[in-house]
């Protein structure tokens, strides 16, 4: 990558060390970093609750969210999702594009978004992996293989230009 933007930088190991993406190639990467938006969130502040449609991808680049869960008019704590994480994916691809779990910023946090209608779906017409990994998505979240208590956790690996 040519840029030396460190958030552009960031973003880009992110999305490159996201499960699904490691085999896009670098100029697919690329026009998917461009793609994402950036939302700061104070701790305490909520950032999506159950129930609340989605149809993006978050990826977590700066610090700690909560994930909660309700059992009737209980909630509880489930899950801490370090920096790194992409969260709330699979319901973004279902036919109800509804949050099952909440997510709260315990620390200050920046959550990155891709838009996955109409953006990643535009992108996906010119870049046949992408196009691939979508469907799959699709297939998972149809299936009830995978639901949105699925959380990826950030794990560093070399990227190279021989995608």
């Amino acid at each position: 990558m040519k840029y030396k933007d460190i958030d552009v930088l960031r973003r880009f190991e992110y999305v490159a060390n996201f499960r699904y993406f490691r085999y896009l190639s670098i100029e697919t990467l690329q026009e998917i970093v461009f793609l994402m938006r950036s939302t700061t969130f104070n701790a305490g502040s909520t950032i999506m609750k159950r129930g609340d449609l989605n149809d993006k991808i978050h990826i977590l680049t700066e610090g700690v969210v909560k994930v909660e869960v309700s059992y009737g008019d209980t909630v509880l704590d489930f899950d801490y999702l370090p920096s790194g994480s992409c969260f709330n994916l699979y319901s973004a691809f279902g036919e109800e594009v509804q949050s099952v779990v909440s997510f709260k910023a315990e620390t200050k946090c920046i959550i990155e978004t891709i838009d996955i209608h109409p953006d990643l779906e535009i992108l996906a017409r010119k870049h046949q992996k992408l196009a691939y990994i979508l469907k799959y998505f699709h297939l998972l979240q149809e299936g009830n293989e995978l639901t949105d208590f699925y959380f990826f956790r950030y794990s560093r690996q070399e990227i190279t230009d021989q995608r």
